[in-house]
């Protein structure tokens, strides 16, 4: 907080505190209507150059009818004449100056108005990314202790609100050729909300069937295409993904998703800490497969994806942030 600021404070109070949240706000309004005075006033100015004109006029035709009436024993020399007519458009320069002056001040004032509001919003903006990256930060090495602790099928199912529940089903004792029923877990989405950025993929998606193999197809060739999206542009972001699908647009996917830096030879690399492809989770993984039981068993044709998002890319988009 500015020095400014805190006296604001200080002396009015909570309408102070209310005047310094709004401060960005009030001071582009305010550089807006100053530059709309500007403007009345610049063209109050221009209703007057005329007679700035006009005087100039007056004061090049005394110098030209002087010249005129110069004899050898009132001698009005050409040095003369020269100097009179830079000091007449001096003057002439000079009255326009105060002319538009006022105009001109309002105008810097109004500049300075909307870039200072701009510059507070933006220095705000830089202090959300700052906690929000020490949020992120604490939020990734709590999952890492919470991995090691319960294991990466845990970790899985808190963070896409899976529960387990009990399957019984019928197989075929290799040994006695009798059926037996036998009991395992499988996940299931709970009602809780789990990842922030992962989605099933369900009927009312794009392109989405009722067939297990269809469904699985498509996926898998959404994912290549955007792996090669972002091997030849460097970036992606989530929601262009979720538009792929047809997911409805959040908050959190406008603002992350992939991207690379570039390398001293122009190439794209990947960026320290980060995923060299983009994944839907759809591998051949057992975390991946556990995450998608309900399908690879058949009992669904719906997939859940979940996205190894960098983060937020909207910081990564300028060197000096």
């Amino acid at each position: 907080m500015t020095q400014l600021s805190r006296t604001i404070t200080k002396l009015m109070g909570r309408p102070g505190q209310a005047l310094i949240r709004n401060q960005p706000t009030l001071m582009v309004i305010s550089g807006v209507l100053v530059g709309g005075a500007t403007i009345f006033m610049a063209c109050k100015a221009t209703m007057k150059c005329q007679d700035v004109l006009d005087n100039h006029q007056k004061k090049i035709e005394d110098i030209e009818t002087a010249a005129l009436l110069a004899t050898d024993d009132n001698p009005y020399p050409v040095e003369a004449q020269k100097q009179d007519h830079r000091v007449a458009m001096v003057q002439t320069g000079f009255d326009f100056v105060k002319l538009y002056a006022p105009a001109a001040g309002l105008g810097l004032l109004s500049v300075g108005l909307i870039l200072g509001g701009h510059g507070i919003l933006r220095k705000r903006n830089l202090a959300l990314v700052g906690a929000y990256k020490a949020l992120e930060e604490g939020y990734l090495a709590y999952r890492a202790r919470n991995i090691e602790d319960q294991g990466i099928e845990k970790d899985r199912m808190y963070m896409q609100g899976l529960h387990e529940e009990e399957k019984i089903s019928e197989e075929v004792d290799p040994k006695t050729g009798k059926k037996k029923k036998v009991k395992t877990m499988q996940a299931v989405p709970g009602r809780k909300k789990g990842s922030p950025y992962g989605r099933y993929y369900t009927q009312g998606c794009k392109q989405w069937r009722g067939q297990h193999d269809y469904n699985l197809m498509f996926c898998k060739q959404t994912e290549d295409y955007w792996n090669m999206i972002y091997k030849t542009f460097g970036e992606v972001w989530l929601y262009e993904i979720y538009d792929a699908f047809g997911w409805e647009k959040t908050k959190a996917c406008l603002r992350v998703g992939w991207k690379k830096d570039r390398g001293p030879n122009g190439k794209f690399v990947t960026r320290p800490g980060c995923d060299d492809t983009i994944s839907f989770g759809l591998s051949n993984s057992d975390e991946d497969k556990y995450a998608n039981a309900a399908f690879y068993d058949g009992t669904t044709n719906d997939i859940w994806m979940d996205f190894n998002v960098d983060g937020n890319i909207d910081v990564l988009l300028t060197k000096d942030i």
